[in-house]
Parts: C-alpha cells; structure tokens; sequence
C-alpha cells in the first residue's frame, strides 16, 4: 500500500527503510560492495541528510529544474518504554521548496507546514513503527544497492569529513538502479511508477551516460557513513525514465544519503 502523504513518506523512507523489507538471508558476498553493505553495524540513530533529486539537463554542473525531496535532522529508533522512533526532521520539496517539519518524541508525532501543526493519526504512526527489526534504519540492504554494481569496482580506505572510513566505488547498472529507486518514488507519491524491463531496459542502458555509486562506511564501526548515487542518460532515455520514476524523471538522477554522529545518542534524554 503506497503512504498518501510524500512528507509522511520521506520519514518513514529514513526511519523505516525504503521498503520496509528487511535484507533476505543468502550465500556470504564476494564483492567487495557487498562485503561492505553486508558487515554495515546496526544504525540506531544520528544526524541524517538524504536527497533525491533529478534534473532535465545533461550538464553535470547545472542544478537549475531539480526536482525531488531533502530530508534534514536527527533521528533515532524508538527508546524504551517510547512506542515510536524520535525524529526532528525538516522535509523540503523541489522545486516549490515547500517543507514540512516532522517530529516525534517518541509518545506522539506531528507535522508542521504553513505554520499549522497536525498530529499524526494513530495509523500513520504505525507506518513509522513498522518492520524496524533488524538495524536497517536507513534501507540500504532493503534497496538491494549490491546488485546495481557493474564492475570493476574499487575499494580503498580514507578518510572523510575527519574519519576512517571503507569506501566503494563503481559503476552500476542503470536499469537495476533505476529500479531500486522506482520503489522509494513509488512510496513518497511521486505519481504513475512501473519497473523497467525487456526492450524498455535494452534501450535505457544504450543511453547510459556514465553511472556511479560509492558508499562509505566507517571503518571501525561499521556505520554508514554515505551513498551517493548519480545517473546519466542521453535524450533519448526519456520515456523510460518517465514510466519508471513518474514526476521524478530527469536526464540526470542523485540520490545522496549521509549519516553524521552515528549510533552516539544524538537525541538522548
């Protein structure tokens, strides 16, 4: 059942995972993404940024028609006793940059637009509570970003934004990427949204411009730190991205995802 609201949508997608599926149970990765995704330490809570935005042009160094959502703030799994995660979390829509504020403090949870606050009802709370087992608090495995690798894909160890972390970078296949996200626009209400195959996926990698992936995570805890994913097409990709990501459909697609203060009690007390 697809969530009506996007800003209810957008929380649920940080809080809850993108699917709300948990990662199923297989073979031990080779890969070393999926050595990386695999070993990530559950995420109780932490600062999180995460944007998906897509764009008309080709120009990487054009921001202008961004299309999309950003989510902003901290946020943390349910304490004891709370029935509910904790969330402060700005919700802003491209390209009218209207935002919503969504918070929680673990008993009760409201959203703030245009000055009006209305409390969430009691089932769209159950939508932020709903199969959180399992320590995928950002989606990652649920998204099933380890089958998007198009080798070769190279690991190394770094260090960003002040900390150690494990990195992978690779290309991707832009048709399994592309499917992943169908899935968080298809819950964020991003209008009419189908999976790509057959001729459809053919013809949409032949207008693949380069599509990159990298996560990091930190590497003596295991947290995730970032993904960030672009993709590229040439002009002729247009109707496909419109079948598959609706009003979310653009030549160029980001989504970022970064995680600061991780697993340290940022909304403690």
């Amino acid at each position: 059942m697809r969530r009506p609201r996007p800003a209810l949508a957008m929380w649920a997608l940080v809080l809850a995972g993108c699917t709300g599926a948990q990662a199923s149970a297989g073979t031990a990765p080779t890969t070393p993404l999926g050595r990386l995704v695999d070993s990530l330490a559950p995420l109780h809570d932490g600062v999180m940024h995460l944007s998906l935005l897509s764009y008309p042009g080709t120009q990487m160094s054009s921001t202008a028609g961004a299309v999309g959502y950003t989510v902003d703030g901290p946020f943390s799994e349910a304490h004891a006793g709370d029935r509910l995660p904790l969330a402060r979390l700005v919700v802003q829509r491209e390209p009218t940059g209207a935002s919503v504020t969504l918070v929680s403090d673990g008993r009760s949870a409201s959203m703030t637009a245009d000055g009006r606050t209305v409390q969430l009802s009691r089932a769209q709370q159950a939508e932020l509570t709903q199969d959180m087992a399992g320590g995928d608090l950002t989606g990652l495995k649920a998204l099933g970003v380890t089958d998007w690798a198009r080798g070769p894909e190279r690991a190394d160890t770094t260090t960003s934004a002040g900390t150690e972390v494990d990195r992978v970078e690779t290309a991707v296949d832009p048709v399994a990427a592309v499917n992943g996200l169908e899935k968080v626009v298809a819950d964020t209400g991003g209008g009419s949204t189908a999976t790509i195959s057959g001729t459809a996926a053919a013809a949409l990698r032949r207008e693949d411009l380069g599509s990159q992936l990298v996560v990091e995570a930190g590497h003596g805890d295991h947290t995730l730190r970032m993904l960030d994913l672009w993709l590229r097409f040439g002009a002729g990709a247009g109707d496909q991205l419109s079948a598959a990501l609706g009003q979310l459909a653009g030549l160029r697609i980001h989504l970022q995802m970064s995680v600061a203060s991780p697993n340290s009690a940022t909304m403690a007390g």
